[in-house]
């Protein structure tokens, strides 16, 4: 027992001498972010106070292996945009913006994001995006003037895992262009998130290919004027949109389709996806979009339709068997 004690008197002297020595090293937590800046080298960031910009892209990441904590602070941004917001025609400010060809950026809540042009902009660099809650200003569904923002926009080369936010208000809610992902890529998921109230679609996959789309809800997206062709509505895989997998996903009261695939649309795989009342719900119902149904294709295409899905129509070149008996 006597050498026992004696190690353990040793032992502890030695961590506090380390600690007293070294105390930022032994103690060190996230470093503290309380106005916009730059990220540009690798590390642990917190936000330590809510930050207010006026028509101006706010926290831009340049180095790889960052991981920024909004810590339930809030990024926000007014001015001479959309309902005072910095929603502009032009593509402007950015709530984050992610630089190229960078790996290792989790970007994490809680915390909201809101008023942007861009709440997330991630361009060819592989980031984790978790527990935001993205937000625009929000408007007449009938008929809204809204310019083209994006909640969480993915841009070029390599994919972003999106999980657990909550993004609306925008013209897109979650927008994916011209990104490329190997099949079943864990960096290139779309899983959990929550998608309402965006003015053309909740969740556009535009000329790319690769990602899992899976458990999202996807509700009341669109409106009913015609601004846009379709209107909008749920989840849509634009031209060129191949190879992906849409499962067990919820779209419910959107003014177009609830999921649908565009023209030369080819190799997705859609199963166990919950799609009811689209063209329908409140002050949407009427109008909808053109050929509005639950499950839509465009001829043209050759995709994968499993018979598990819950829904009420179907068009296009969904199989008429794609929908639960009964539904």
């Amino acid at each position: 027992m006597r050498y026992s004690r004696r190690s353990a008197a040793v032992v502890f002297a030695v961590t506090l001498a380390v600690l007293t020595l070294f105390p930022s090293t032994a103690m060190a937590g996230p470093t503290p972010v309380s106005g916009c800046r730059t990220l540009g080298g690798p590390g642990a960031y917190a936000l330590a106070a809510d930050i207010a910009v006026v028509d101006a892209t706010c926290i831009e990441i340049t180095a790889s292996n960052v991981t920024l904590d909004l810590a339930g602070h809030t990024l926000s941004c007014t001015g001479s945009g959309f309902a005072g917001s910095c929603q502009v025609p032009e593509f402007t400010s950015r709530g984050v913006s992610i630089a190229p060809e960078l790996t290792g950026i989790t970007l994490k809540g809680p915390g909201t994001i809101t008023g942007f042009d861009n709440g997330v902009v991630i361009t060819g660099s592989n980031a984790h995006v978790k527990g935001l809650t993205i937000v625009g200003p929000a408007c007449d569904p009938i008929d809204c003037p809204r310019p083209v923002s994006n909640g969480i926009l993915v841009l070029g080369g390599s994919g972003a895992s999106l999980s657990a936010n909550s993004v609306r208000g925008y013209l897109y809610g979650l927008r994916l262009f011209e990104v490329r992902c190997r099949g079943a890529d864990p960096i290139c998921v779309f899983n959990g998130n929550t998608v309402r109230d965006n003015t053309h679609w909740g969740i556009l996959v535009d000329e790319s290919s690769g990602y899992t789309i899976t458990r999202n809800v996807v509700a009341s997206n669109g409106t009913t004027a015609f601004f846009e062709a379709f209107h909008g509505g749920g989840i849509a895989l634009g031209t060129g949109g191949d190879g992906s997998t849409i499962v067990g996903n919820t779209a419910a009261n959107n003014v177009g389709w609830g999921i649908g695939l565009a023209p030369a649309t080819n190799g997705n795989t859609i199963i166990n996806n919950t799609a009811r009342g689209n063209r329908a719900g409140g002050v949407r119902s009427g109008i909808g979009g053109f050929e509005a149904a639950d499950l839509m294709a465009f001829p043209g295409s050759s995709n994968t339709w499993n018979g598990n899905n819950r829904c009420h129509t179907e068009a296009g070149v969904v199989p008429p068997t794609v929908c639960n008996p009964g539904e």
